[in-house]
């Protein structure tokens, strides 16, 4: 719906609805539907402000069905299943994974890798450079915590987080670690389990009412 609402031009209530036009359109982004959108809606337009362009947000991906990872060439099509998913711009690819929505994955297969993309190199992805967030003075800061996630080559089967210097327990695809908010500067970054460089990341949580800051180190 988000996605939807903010590809839709204003329109007035007051227009007759005589002289409104029908359009079929993918509910979720609000575009002209193709055969990868599942779910389809009616809605009336004004003239001329009826969408033009095909939906974007539903693509098909071929996924290798022994781990559910982007199958590369050389997989072989008895192990290949094309799959629907949706696909985020990063203004919505944050609330798509905490909604737990079906969201198109980067990662290649490591059994049949395809060309690596420039998302899949060794980073952490989420926080973002930048990001400002704040504590919520309503809640209790034990429950108070984000999602740190990570990229990494389609070689790498599993990864670490370390924070503040602490290693935290290795993890496989796709790469997500929960980690409960603190106030003060921290520092964060990722590694191969087979430590050869790492992405590092300075943090500062600060305390209820002011900015959580992001700064990328050098």
């Amino acid at each position: 719906m988000l996605a939807r609402a903010a590809s839709r031009p204003a329109q007035s209530a007051a227009w007759p609805t005589s002289q409104l036009q029908p359009q079929q359109v993918c509910a979720l982004s609000g575009k002209l539907p193709t055969s990868h959108c599942d779910h389809r809606i009616t809605e009336q337009f004004i003239p001329g402000t009826a969408p033009t362009q095909s939906c974007d947000l539903h693509v098909q991906l071929p996924i290798d069905r022994r781990n559910g990872l982007r199958a590369g060439p050389r997989c072989a099509a008895s192990q290949i299943e094309q799959k629907n998913f949706e696909s985020y711009d990063a203004r919505y690819l944050p609330w798509a994974l905490a909604s737990h929505r079906p969201v198109a994955t980067s990662l290649w297969s490591p059994f049949c890798p395809g060309a690596e993309s420039p998302d899949q190199t060794l980073s952490v992805r989420y926080p973002y450079p930048g990001e400002l967030l704040m504590l919520d003075p309503s809640l209790p800061k034990a429950a108070q915590a984000i999602v740190m996630r990570a990229n990494a080559p389609a070689a790498e089967a599993n990864l670490r987080f370390v924070v503040d210097g602490k290693v935290q327990a290795p993890m496989g695809a796709p790469f997500e670690m929960v980690w409960p908010l603190q106030a003060g500067s921290h520092q964060v970054w990722v590694v191969p389990i087979v430590w050869a460089g790492a992405s590092r990341l300075r943090l500062r949580f600060s305390e209820a009412g002011e900015d959580l800051h992001l700064l990328r180190c050098a």
